[in-house]
């Protein structure tokens, strides 16, 4: 992989990582399939796609931040920041985007499990709509159902502490996010070229 200086100011302690091997290796494992499947399809599939995508895990006082690699393929914790306003989380948002040179925005969207908004829901409707009204890149919402729960369970198996635990969850929640929109917009792809499997 290569080293990206940039990105990496935001890139945390090693147990931080060692919580998410799980999910990268996994993600390198779906990308390594996708590949296999011939080059011709590998080489249509990522044409004109080297973009890198910032995911975002949205809260009232904290925003967690994921980005994917130029290939759009993985998803990577990069980092959590403290936002108490609206004005304030939209220039986090700004600023992150600036020194990551993203070309999309993926927001995750609380949806209850019967597939309900709440008003958790509300707030990032409206935080969206404020984003897309500032931006000059596409900004999209996902399904984040389970991501912050999945997240937490993660850390808890890395045995990590509850004060750790909840200074990473966003940005590990935001990976999740980000991850999930990565692989259906391949899997849509191939689906595009080949038809269902």
């Amino acid at each position: 992989m290569v080293y990206d200086r940039k990105l990496a100011t935001h890139i945390d302690s090693p147990p931080v990582w060692a919580a998410t091997l799980t999910i990268f290796h996994f993600s390198l494992w779906l990308h390594a399939m996708a590949t296999c499947r011939g080059s011709a399809e590998a080489e249509i599939i990522n044409h004109n796609q080297n973009m890198r995508i910032l995911g975002l895990d949205f809260g009232e006082r904290r925003l967690g931040f994921a980005v994917s690699d130029l290939a759009g393929s993985i998803a990577m914790p990069l980092c959590v920041v403290e936002a108490h306003t609206e004005a304030e989380a939209l220039k986090e948002v700004c600023r992150i985007l600036e020194e990551t040179e993203a070309d999309r925005l993926i927001v995750g969207l609380p949806v209850n499990m019967n597939g309900t908004k709440g008003s958790m829901a509300a707030k990032v409707d409206s935080f969206v709509n404020r984003l897309t009204r500032i931006l000059s890149i596409p900004v999209e919402k996902w399904d984040e159902r389970l991501s912050t729960s999945a997240a937490e369970r993660v850390l808890i198996d890395a045995d990590m502490s509850r004060a750790r635990r909840r200074a990473v969850r966003d940005k590990l929640a935001a990976q999740m996010i980000l991850q999930g929109y990565l692989d259906a917009r391949s899997e849509q792809r191939r689906e595009e070229l080949n038809g269902p499997l």
